[in-house]
């Protein structure tokens, strides 16, 4: 069935049933007909509705052990689904099983978007000069790679939306991100998938069931449309539902996170409709729904902010120094978390200096949008301007450390350096590159300098523990290595695994420490 059609669950008439037992008993004299065992799959989503929370946890992860062949099955049965916790669930495990795909869609967006940053570079210096035949053969190399890798994404999205409505959370908030060559991909799934809703506009008894995974498409129709169009009723209707599900009595933990995050990925619609809804609220609801909006205006996910505490509060107040310290924390401790809010800033902020930090920060996300604007405005262009000149050293540093080109990298951080001595970043960069090339003393003096403008941060101490534990210097590391685990820095297996404290390992403070991230760890997991 279509993308984004609404699926109507076949009803087998009672009647018929009967006759054709009958008639099969009368034909057999003498043969029982035995009722067919139960179906494991449908018990296995019958356990999810059980009494307690427990067991239907259990029930949960026995049904995240099913096969990928499974998972038209379970697409259906998150359609059909009427209780909303089990649904939540449900929809859980089918994310989970059809996370490589979107993993591997994501990664040829990268692809794509890395590879015309490449061919506009050659691009933009054929105009300039002819090109030599290894540059050409180059660019040619690189415009059958992007068509291959949109013709890729474009057969990844018709897999996907073959699975029918369950698959639209999961297709339709990145398509506005799309690479250029795949662009017609989406915009034929849009069409589709409103097509679909004109035929069948009214979802009937089965709306609570349906709602989170038409919405996407009723937000699209309704844009279309005209104010009286019935995506429009429905949108609101969802939205005032999915509100209650996110502040109203009797709701799971598991119903309210899922409401919270699909207002975040209904983005100006949700954010329309919360500020008109916010004012005529009581002040408990209403102060958790104000910081909700706020965040949601930021393009901050609530999870992001319950988890690392950023909210961005005051941000556009701020000198542009400080907005770009906060975007490059943001990317830090958000990680993909922070894109939707490093797009918003790298589209909004006024300064240049700010969307250049954005677009780093989402370049190294392995995000499209940022990987784009580099390539639109220009490293050769932006080196010229002073506010911007040591971001685009930094990040073609970088670059070339990925490349392996560590002599490369570190001219290019020592230009930063040179301009801003106490830089964090270019000092925490260059650090981490002379620690690949070796030369332990420079990476030690680098890391300390980092640690002078931020002491908490746990990379660098870490780090550092490893480069003076490769320099011999046995007690510094461990001290450096402690306060790591101090500030925050908690895998203990990567700890004792780690190749470069091989020199510590088997000092009585090293396994100490081990163990005090492992008790760390564990803490933080909770009970």
């Amino acid at each position: 069935m279509g993308g984004c059609a609404v699926i109507r669950r076949r009803r087998t008439s009672n009647l018929a049933a009967g006759v054709l037992v009958a008639a099969l008993g009368a034909a057999t004299p003498g043969v029982r007909i035995r009722a067919a065992p139960p179906d494991p799959f449908d018990a296995r989503i019958a356990r999810l509705r059980a009494a307690g929370v427990l067991e239907r946890d259990a029930a949960e992860a026995d049904l995240a052990t099913l096969e990928p062949a499974s998972i038209p099955r379970l697409a259906q049965a998150l359609l059909a689904e009427t209780n909303a916790d089990a649904r939540v669930r449900i929809e859980t495990v089918f994310r989970t099983l059809v996370g490589p795909v979107v993993e591997q869609w994501k990664s040829r967006q990268v692809t794509v978007a890395r590879s015309q940053v490449e061919l506009g570079g050659i691009e933009r210096r054929a105009a300039e000069s002819a090109l030599p035949e290894a540059d050409q053969a180059r660019a040619q190399i690189l415009r059958e790679r992007i068509r291959t890798e949109a013709e890729a994404i474009r057969m990844t999205v018709e897999e996907l939306s073959a699975l029918g409505p369950a698959a639209n959370p999961l297709i339709f908030p990145l398509s506005p991100y799309w690479p250029a060559p795949a662009r017609a991909g989406p915009a034929a799934l849009w069409d589709k998938a409103v097509a679909g809703f004109r035929a069948d506009p009214d979802p009937g008894d089965r709306f609570e069931s349906l709602r989170y995974f038409l919405s996407h498409v009723w937000r699209v129709a309704a844009r279309r449309g005209e104010a009286a169009d019935p995506a429009a009723r429905l949108l609101s209707r969802h939205l005032d539902g999915t509100f209650e599900d996110a502040f109203g009595p009797g709701r799971t933990a598991r119903i309210r996170t899922r409401a919270i995050e699909e207002l975040f990925l209904l983005d100006e619609e949700a954010i329309a409709f919360l500020e008109k809804k916010v004012p005529s609220l009581d002040e408990g609801i209403g102060h958790d729904a104000r910081r909700l909006l706020a965040l949601f205006q930021r393009r901050l996910p609530a999870a992001l902010a319950e988890r690392t505490g950023i909210d961005l509060v005051g941000f556009e107040g701020r000198s542009w120094i400080e907005r770009r310290s906060a975007v490059y924390e943001l990317e830090r401790l958000g990680r993909e978390d922070a894109i939707p809010g490093l797009r918003k800033i790298l589209r909004s902020d006024a300064s240049l200096s700010v969307q250049f930090a954005a677009a780093e920060s989402l370049a190294r996300l392995r995000d499209g949008d940022g990987i784009r604007y580099l390539e639109e405005k220009g490293l050769a262009e932006l080196s010229n301007l002073p506010a911007v000149s040591r971001q685009v050293f930094l990040i073609e540093g970088i670059r070339l450390r990925e490349a392996g080109d560590l002599d490369g990298s570190i001219g290019k951080l020592r230009k930063v350096l040179d301009e801003s001595p106490a830089d964090f970043r270019a000092n925490y960069e260059m650090a981490f590159t002379l620690l690949l090339a070796r030369r332990f003393a420079e990476a030690i003096q680098h890391f300390r300098r980092a640690l002078e403008v931020d002491p908490k941060d746990v990379l660098s101490l870490y780090n550092l523990a490893c480069a003076y534990a490769l320099a011999g210097q046995a007690d510094e590391a461990l001290d450096a290595l402690e306060a790591a685990v101090e500030g925050g820095f908690e895998d203990a297996d990567h700890i004792e695994a780690d190749a470069d404290l091989e020199s510590v390992r088997d000092r009585d403070r090293f396994k100490r420490i081990v163990a005090r991230a492992r008790e760390k760890e564990k803490a933080a997991e909770g009970p």
